[in-house]
């Protein structure tokens, strides 16, 4: 079982966060200089980045025994 991932990479403070959806990712980090409504739009083959930001998008995945735990 696979669930999307946020990745992102504060430039100025070397930080590395990650989250479940962008929403909760623009909720924690609002000066990244790119709104929610353009990450929304953007196609993640390749990541974001800007001055200061690197986003991306992943996979997690989960092992099926913890996938059958969660049901």
């Amino acid at each position: 079982m696979a669930n999307k991932i946020f990745h992102i990479e504060l430039k100025l403070t070397a930080q590395h966060k990650y989250y479940g959806g962008l929403s909760t990712l623009c909720q924690h980090n609002t000066d990244i200089g790119i709104s929610k409504f353009t990450l929304d739009r953007y196609n993640f083959e390749i990541p974001f980045e800007n001055e200061f930001c690197i986003i991306r998008k992943s996979q997690i995945v989960k092992s099926e025994r913890s996938a059958s735990n969660e049901a």
